[in-house]
């Protein structure tokens, strides 16, 4: 699906109640995807093939300059391990960004749109089923140092040796 055509259908939820359209209910209605809810949604990166949804993500939240239409914002508890994972952390919300501004869906308010506060946000996130028309500049380097390559063009699919092969050059190579 078209960028455009993603953030258009996350427009068009606008208004609807929480209890018709969850926050995760706003990625699945827009995207036209089945996934079994926000938490599981952040965990896929770490999956391949048809279980891998996101295909890049950021454990910090997006600055001001990076925000890219259709990117997912996330919320995360750092701090607690879900009942059977054993890893952290644990996503509990998300939304979508749609020029500079977060849709999202909260019970007080429904499907909302407010502007985008770095402070209320944990990590962001790129769905593999989103086609973005340009690849962005890098991402600048975080507080660490380190860069983070934008990855809007990267196949959604990856056989084994090519993410071998793209995990080596981002590791060793850069």
């Amino acid at each position: 699906m078209e960028n455009k055509q993603f953030c258009s259908n996350v427009l068009a939820l606008m208004g609807q109640p929480y209890s018709l359209t969850d926050c995760i209910g706003v990625v699945r209605k827009a995207a036209g995807i089945r996934c079994q809810g926000t938490n599981w949604l952040w965990r896929s990166y770490i999956s391949r093939g048809k279980y891998q949804y996101l295909i890049q993500r950021l454990e910090r939240p997006p600055r001001l300059h990076e925000l890219k239409n259709g990117m997912l914002v996330f919320r995360i508890k750092w701090d607690q391990i879900p009942k059977g994972y054993t890893d952290r952390p644990n996503c509990h919300h998300v939304g979508v960004i749609v020029d500079g501004t977060v849709v999202q869906s909260t019970e007080a308010a429904g499907v909302n749109r407010k502007p985008y506060n770095v402070d209320e946000w944990d990590g962001c996130g790129w769905l593999k089923f989103i086609d973005f028309p340009t690849a962005p500049e890098k991402i600048a380097e975080d507080e660490n140092g380190i860069s983070y390559d934008d990855v809007y063009t990267q196949p959604a699919e990856l056989s084994d040796h090519e993410m071998i092969k793209a995990i080596y050059n981002h590791l060793i190579v850069d």
